[in-house]
């Protein structure tokens, strides 16, 4: 009796052992920006690009990668629609395609109806693929029904304010988020069309200023699942639907921890993970009823998951995910934010020196919002170049309180509280 105990403990010990978990692929392509997307079109099949401008591809599951294309513009979106078709879209204004499985990319801009400012999300439904953006201007949405070859195109102005993702249920139905500003609603936002992409309805909204719905990820039984990047606040927030998107309801991952959501990803009904531009990866394994955190994060802004299970993650590094293997997350050094943000004198009752340092040159949006998160003043919007930027802020034209400057950049954003005293 004693062996047959001892035996079903060591099966149950490595029963619970052999748990499935992230890993860093040690080739993973190397960037000093972020691999801001991922794609595969099968278990070993995949392209990921990054906002250095390279598009990589490997066909071994990630254990190498080889170079396809480099150039000059901020890589922010790939899909393919089979092997040899795919589609790259940049924070640029060009958007490139592939008919040979990447090993040449061609900008077919010019054949746009209307040019873009940026693409920021791409999704297809058999030779029908739709392309939205981006997360700083406008609201534009570009579609083709036939693999790419004609394009056109339709403003969503009066819906959103930005469009981040975009994400086919069915050939029917679809999703759209990002984010609405007032006078129509305000916070993330998600638009949907039962017709094919020719009419849409803002079906939800967060409700809450400066808030993107960022990614949307579609599973089984009807579950889609968003992420919620929150500018201002203490809290991290998801989105989750059982019915294919026609409702959405708002649910915490943390109220005391604010990770700067963006990458959102369950590799199956009940496990999931969330990640962003902030200090932690959290998992659920309770369909997101609660969540504990992982450790390290890899600032991941696409996870990618796979019929069989295998999902990977783009970020800092390429990460894998495979069912029933051990291991653990390889640490990293700490990933510096790619831009700093000072605020001073602050407290203030005269002028306060807002000092902008970037990494390198991006595209960024730098605003002052009051406590009821209503915008007050913008510093500045468009392209900015590599090295340190000043601007200030006249604090006496303000009423005493708290407000918050804000940094929206291609990377990631910052927030920086300014108190403005009695004079």
């Amino acid at each position: 009796m004693l062996k047959i105990l001892s035996s079903c403990l060591c099966g149950l010990l490595f029963a619970t052992t052999a748990v499935s978990q992230w890993v860093q692929l040690p080739a993973s392509p190397f960037t000093s920006s972020r691999l801001d997307d991922i794609y595969f079109v099968d278990d070993n099949t995949g392209w990921t690009c990054s906002g250095d401008g390279y598009i990589y591809k490997t066909v071994n599951g990630g254990t190498n990668w080889f170079l396809q294309f480099a150039s000059a513009e901020y890589f922010r979106s790939i899909e393919f629609i089979n092997p040899t078709t795919g589609f790259a879209g940049t924070l640029d204004g060009k958007v490139f395609k592939t008919v040979n499985g990447g090993s040449t990319w061609t900008d077919f801009t010019a054949t746009l109806p209307v040019p873009p400012y940026g693409i920021c999300g791409i999704s297809h439904f058999g030779n029908t693929v739709f392309m939205v953006g981006n997360w700083s201007q406008n609201a534009d949405l570009y579609k083709s029904f036939d693999g790419g070859v004609t394009w056109s195109h339709q403003s969503l102005n009066s819906l959103a304010e930005n469009l981040v993702e975009c994400l086919f249920i069915n050939a029917n139905e679809i999703l759209i988020s990002g984010l609405v500003a007032l006078p129509q609603a305000t916070g993330g936002c998600i638009l949907r069309s039962t017709d094919g992409g020719a009419t849409w309805t803002r079906i939800f909204n967060t409700g809450i200023a400066n808030e993107y719905v960022w990614k949307l990820q579609t599973r089984n039984n009807g579950l889609v699942y968003g992420s919620v990047e929150s500018l201002t606040g203490n809290a991290t927030w998801f989105v989750k639907s059982t019915d294919w998107g026609a409702n959405f309801q708002k649910l915490p991952v943390s109220l005391t921890v604010n990770i700067d959501a963006e990458g959102i990803g369950f590799v199956n009904d009940t496990i999931g993970f969330i990640d962003g531009y902030g200090i932690a990866m959290y998992k659920t394994v309770d369909g997101g009823n609660s969540w504990t955190v992982m450790q390290p994060n890899n600032r991941t802004n696409r996870f990618f998951v796979l019929p069989s299970g295998i999902a990977y993650a783009s970020g800092s590094t390429v990460w894998k995910y495979q069912p029933g293997t051990t291991g653990l997350p390889t640490s990293t050094e700490p990933h510096k934010n790619a831009h700093q943000l000072f605020v001073s004198p602050n407290p203030s009752n005269a002028i306060t020196g807002i000092k902008l340092i970037t990494g390198f040159n991006t595209y960024a949006i730098l605003e002052v919002y009051d406590s009821n998160k209503k915008l007050v003043m913008q510093l500045h919007q468009g392209r900015i170049t590599s090295g340190t930027h000043d601007f200030s802020v006249d604090c006496t034209s303000l009423a005493a309180g708290i407000y918050h400057v804000i940094l929206r950049t291609n990377e990631h954003f910052l927030t920086e509280k300014l108190v403005v005293i009695p004079k």
